[in-house]
């Protein structure tokens, strides 16, 4: 990279951004106090793009209810098809992977950070998802859809040996039971998460823990 452009209509998150990147790198900032959508695209090898959801005050996870929409960003991406846009982990902006984008959910330790639309050259996967956990050594762990999840399998009747928890960023992009039938796991009940296997399998996207044994529930017992 060569230089960087930042554009934002607040000043304030304008010199914030610059002073974040000066700290961290030594590529030249240029900063921009405008509306983006009265950029052109064309002039840059890549862009990325982080919607408002705040707008008015209230915070909102509809692609098409920020700002500025994704219908417009798609509009100026015509110019420029390789960026991304930074998206809330619940917005469902699927229609994109029709465009041939790639949707990746992000998380670290027990949350999803964000989700992210990789469009044109940036897209590594075009038209899959993808989960990806970052572990507390910075080791990003990732898994690409392959297919549509098929038809459930038929709950365990009760636990196996092992049970087996989805990452959140898993859970958020829909791939948990894609990889646990991967894997060989089963869902323990349909309301629940959790997967359970009679072998062990070792995989930083689901939490493993061994079944010690097997209680009738009691809301009182587990109370104290």
């Amino acid at each position: 990279v060569n230089r960087l452009t930042l554009v934002d209509q607040s000043i304030a998150a304008v010199r914030f951004a610059e002073k974040n990147i000066q700290r961290q790198s030594a590529i030249p900032v240029t900063c921009a106090v405008r509306d983006v959508s009265e950029i052109a695209l064309g002039q840059y090898c890549n862009w990325h793009i982080d919607p408002d959801r705040r707008v008015q005050g209230h915070r909102r996870s509809a692609p098409e209810l920020c700002e500025p929409p994704l219908q417009k960003i798609l509009e100026m991406s015509e110019a420029n098809p390789h960026g991304c846009i930074k998206f809330s982990p619940a917005a469902n902006a699927e229609s994109l992977l029709e465009r041939g984008a790639e949707l990746e959910w992000i998380g670290h330790r027990r949350e999803v950070q964000q989700q992210v639309a990789w469009l044109g050259s940036l897209a590594k996967h075009p038209g899959r998802k993808v989960a990806t956990f970052i572990d507390s050594q910075g080791q990003s762990h990732t898994f690409v859809s392959t297919h549509p999840r098929g038809p459930s399998e038929r709950p365990a009747e009760s636990p196996h040996r092992f049970l087996f928890e989805p990452r959140p960023s898993l859970l958020a992009s829909g791939l948990d039971e894609e990889l646990a039938t991967e894997f060989g796991f089963v869902r323990l009940c349909p309301q629940a998460a959790y997967y359970t296997a009679h072998d062990h399998r070792k995989t930083a996207l689901f939490t493993d823990f061994e079944v010690l044994d097997d209680l009738a529930y009691h809301h009182k017992a587990l109370l104290q």
